[in-house]
């Protein structure tokens, strides 16, 4: 029997690392993408069974915030082949997410139709309304949706469409044999922090939203308690004042990531949501608390949007701005290295469970197949 043909849209895989995920969706699918270009045309690496591809098109308008572009070609990467399953990884109201319709219901209407959605948050007064129609007009037009988080999911349940149609799953997963544990002591040399010390971390942007200055006011408290350091990788508004326990480190390609949080005792994520100067945001996933865990690390995080998913237990939790109670987890765990480890241990299971490549492809391709053929086409 033929596997089905499946094209993925984003601009997600102009970045190499994020193409290992479409290397192991290719293991279900005869699978084509088509992303932005990135200084030229270049090509995905077939894997055994062959099939894959990537095309590279010249993208118009604002890639970078996601959702205001177009892809110059598209049309020709629909002509050129017959797809069983077309989708779009975009927002319900981004410029992508209506082009690749478009062009699905001029040149395949007998294929299937969906997105990947991260949005989580109901957006208030008019601009809300606004969304509850683009919502209604996307699950109108769509065959089915898979969200990046229980919350995501609930905005489209919430305005008709059948629970059956949706899957929530992460768009990525990771690469576990680069994310895996490994030596601390080279980690620490190369950072420039002692061996010896318990060194907790954060990677990502510096804003407000992130709750940066949660993280260094709560390792100020416990550090009356105990000697505790805090290594920041990333950048942003929010760069916090020079001390010294306090190593900032710049960004890095994200294959070199995995050094830095094999170097760390504890992970923290401490995002808090916000509704402030015309940002609307809560965590929608938290990528690097799989990085983390996959290397061996525990992890620690608010319950804020989707972090208590993706953390899966209680014992890893503080409440969002909390800073007091952010300060007595870090403490725990520098106090309970048996405990700590424990938690490493189940969170790197976890990932190889949940959060692989392998594992989210095998997640989206056993509900890709259960979809239904569709009906006739729409008028």
């Amino acid at each position: 029997m033929p596997r089905k043909s499946l094209l993925i849209v984003s601009a997600t895989y102009v970045t190499e690392e994020n193409r290992k995920k479409l290397l192991a969706l290719n293991e279900h699918f005869d699978l084509t993408c088509a992303t932005c270009e990135k200084g030229g045309a270049f090509g995905l690496p077939v894997s055994a069974r062959g099939g894959a591809g990537l095309a590279a098109l010249p993208a118009v308008g604002d890639v970078l915030g996601g959702t205001r572009y177009f892809l110059r070609g598209l049309g020709r990467v629909l002509r050129e082949r017959r797809y069983d399953i077309i989708l779009a990884e975009a927002e319900p109201w981004s410029f992508i997410r209506w082009q690749t319709w478009w062009w699905k219901r001029l040149l395949q209407p007998g294929a299937l139709f969906g997105e990947f959605s991260w949005e989580n948050m109901e957006r208030r007064g008019a601009k809300g309304l606004a969304l509850s129609f683009v919502y209604r007009a996307a699950i109108a037009t769509g065959d089915f949706v898979i969200a990046g988080s229980r919350d995501a999911g609930a905005l489209f349940t919430e305005r008709g469409m059948r629970p059956v149609r949706i899957l929530v799953a992460p768009q990525l997963g990771l690469d576990e044999a680069l994310f895996a544990p490994a030596g601390r002591p080279e980690a620490r040399r190369a950072m420039g922090v002692p061996a010896d010390c318990f060194l907790a971390g954060y990677c990502g942007r510096f804003t407000k939203a992130k709750g940066i200055a949660d993280l260094v006011e709560a390792v100020e408290l416990a550090r009356r308690r105990s000697d505790i350091r805090l290594a920041l990788l990333g950048d942003g508004d929010c760069r916090p004042a020079a001390r010294e326990w306090l190593h900032i480190l710049p960004p890095r390609r994200h294959p070199d990531i995995a050094s830095f949080m094999q170097a760390l005792d504890l992970f923290v994520l401490p995002s808090r949501e916000t509704r402030e100067g015309g940002v609307c945001w809560k965590e929608q996933f938290g990528h690097v608390l799989i990085e983390a865990m996959g290397c061996g690390v525990a992890a620690l995080g608010s319950d804020s949007g989707a972090i208590p998913e993706v953390l899966g237990g209680a014992a890893q939790l503080f409440p969002e701005g909390g800073v007091e109670a952010l300060a007595e987890r870090i403490l725990f765990f520098h106090d309970n290295p048996a405990a700590r480890e424990r938690i490493a241990r189940a969170g790197r299971e976890r990932v190889l469970e949940r959060y692989t490549n392998t594992a989210v492809a095998a997640r989206w391709a056993a509900f890709l197949h259960a979809i239904p053929a569709r009906t006739p086409p729409r008028s």
